[in-house]
């Protein structure tokens, strides 16, 4: 679903200097000129609209974009499907200003549209004459475009702001409307409006780019939207069935988590009310989808508790549990100091340096000779430390080692420790049942954990979703005007 409102999307003019050329080339055939100009590619409210005008549209594209290579193959198909869709959606919106009596002062207009034209000619110099040949035009016939297309532009701007705020006047034309249904329950358009917009800010968050206006992708979209509403619906279903309570604390908790991420995106409050204008969506409205939104996350937190708190674990399970972490209970530490570099080489250098020092002063002053090395990540004093503090290669070579001795380079995920242990204390032998009570709790919250995970995934899945053709306010306008304007489309000919 495109973000953007009609008035940003039928300015043919600005939108063909916003596509990018895509390859290398340009593949044109040559055909009789006359003929070629004189096909009808449409019919708007008893007008027909030649090829002509869509031969001129592509020499103007490609004056815009001078400065790049036109495409080939499928993706000068694809440039011309877009401009072509560009131009019957300009004219069609034009005819509709018109015939709705939108002012629109035509002189000016077209004294603006030989002002672009004097611009294009400067920006292409002399290649002017050979774009219009290789697009079967004249200068004339160029030239007329130029300045009708301009004040057509502007009727169809007029057209589409009145369409728009005509839907601002009243929203709920677009928000009422129903885009699907999650087992047998409609869902409206506003509610898929704030999933849509949370979608957007993710993208947003983790390319940089907001969601791609090509079908594939905004298909991908609609779907992880629809999954989500689904699987948010049937949490809370699940609590109301299961008389899982479901607290305030714990829904105020989830909104604020969620409101810390709309407020890292809208740094300030007008810029969050700007951006939900372009989907008909006032703050109260996307406050109270929010609301619903962070009780269905409050939900599944609720249902995890349940299940960690209903799980069943052996007294078996406890005493193996102690016997395969019985390091993390005990009171022995060592206390060490290290200097880590991620080149092999170099900790070799380092260890022949440090391998004869047997004082951690001596070891200090060496760690002090390293500061400021760019090789080195970390020379510092660790202090005292179980053994299930560190990582286990590091805390499997420091345990094994005597007071006042250096390691060899140890290898971690982080790199080469030269390690230098100055203290070791033995702590008294763990009792299991010290810690009885909170290795069971612990293993509850693993089982618990383990079995919300089975219910959640593929939660979507089991749900009846029907996603229905959604479209944007641009094509609806479109579809409005195809009918009311009786408007017929020949794609094939171009």
């Amino acid at each position: 679903m495109h973000k953007q409102k009609i008035k940003g999307l039928v300015l043919a003019l600005t939108m063909a200097f916003g596509m990018t050329a895509m390859a290398s080339g340009c593949s044109l055939v040559t055909v009789n000129p006359e003929r070629d100009n004189a096909q009808v590619i449409a019919e708007i409210d008893g007008e027909q609209l030649t090829k002509e005008s869509f031969n001129n549209y592509m020499a103007y594209y490609e004056m815009a974009n001078s400065g790049s290579t036109m495409p080939t193959g499928s993706e000068l198909k694809e440039l011309k499907e877009n401009l072509f869709d560009s131009l019957i959606k300009t004219e069609a919106m034009a005819a509709k200003g018109k015939k709705d009596g939108e002012k629109v002062d035509e002189d000016a207009k077209a004294k603006e549209g030989e002002e672009d034209l004097e611009s294009l000619k400067s920006s292409v110099e002399n290649k002017y004459d050979s774009i219009l040949k290789n697009n079967n035009t004249t200068e004339e016939s160029f030239t007329a475009f130029i300045k009708d297309f301009t004040v057509k532009n502007a009727y169809a701007t007029a057209a589409s702001t009145k369409y728009t705020d005509d839907l601002e006047a009243n929203p709920e034309k677009e928000l009422d409307q129903t885009v699907g249904k999650i087992n047998g329950t409609e869902i409206k358009k506003g509610e898929y409006y704030y999933y849509y917009i949370l979608q957007e800010i993710s993208s947003y968050m983790s390319t940089q780019q907001g969601i791609g206006s090509d079908e594939e992708s905004q298909k991908e979209a609609n779907e992880q939207i629809f999954d989500t509403m689904a699987k948010n619906k049937a949490m809370l279903q699940y609590c109301e069935d299961n008389g899982i309570e479901i607290t305030d604390e714990a829904i105020e908790s989830a909104k604020a988590t969620k409101q810390s991420t709309i407020s890292s995106m809208f740094q300030q409050d007008s810029y969050l009310d700007s951006y939900l204008k372009n989907y008909f969506l006032t703050r109260e409205q996307f406050d109270t989808y929010q609301e619903e939104d962070a009780k269905a996350t409050a939900a599944g937190s609720a249902i995890e508790a349940k299940m960690q708190e209903d799980a069943s674990v052996s007294d078996g399970k406890v005493q193996k549990y102690f016997k395969e972490n019985i390091d993390q209970y005990s009171e022995s530490t060592v206390s060490a100091m290290h200097i880590l570099t991620e080149d092999e080489s170099y900790a070799k250098e380092i260890y022949e340096k440090a391998k004869g020092i047997t004082t951690k002063e001596d070891f200090q002053k060496l760690m002090d000779s390293y500061e400021g090395d760019d090789k080195i990540k970390e020379a510092a004093d660790l202090g005292a430390f179980n053994k299930d503090k560190m990582v286990t290669e590091f805390s499997d070579a420091a345990f094994s080692m005597e007071k006042n001795t250096v390691s060899e380079p140890v290898k971690t995920e982080y790199g080469y420790h030269i390690i230098f242990v100055y203290d070791k204390k033995d702590g008294s032998t763990p009792n299991l049942d010290d810690y009885r009570d909170e290795i069971r709790e612990t293993l509850k919250e693993e089982k618990g954990t383990e079995e919300y995970n089975k219910y959640s995934e593929g939660l979507a899945d089991k749900q009846k979703i029907e996603i229905y053709d959604i479209k944007t306010p641009s094509d609806e306008f479109m579809d409005t005007l195809k009918e009311e304007l009786n408007i017929t489309i020949h794609e094939n000919v171009i």
